[in-house]
């Protein structure tokens, strides 16, 4: 029995290969997906991951595609941290 995924975490908007993934969606092998949550890693690039979630809801408006924004602990240092604290 198949059953249905959500892939919890990917980055599917940074690199070349990108192009290919909407198009291996349709694949047996991912026939299953239900949707997946796509992380940026930085700022700078928080608009591929809109443009990315944009062109997947248009192509399978049938799957749920959820954008996370922030820095990856990688980037941190490169990143403006704004603190808060609670009163």
């Amino acid at each position: 029995r198949n059953l249905p995924f959500f892939d919890a975490h990917n980055h599917v908007h940074l690199g070349s290969a990108i192009a290919n993934i909407p198009s291996s969606v349709d694949t047996s092998t991912f026939s299953n997906l239900k949707g997946m949550a796509v992380m940026s890693t930085h700022p700078r690039d928080f608009s591929g991951v809109s443009r990315e979630i944009n062109l997947l809801n248009k192509k399978y408006p049938d799957a749920t595609f959820v954008p996370c924004y922030g820095a990856h602990p990688w980037f941190l240092d490169e990143s403006t941290i704004i603190s808060t604290s609670a009163t």
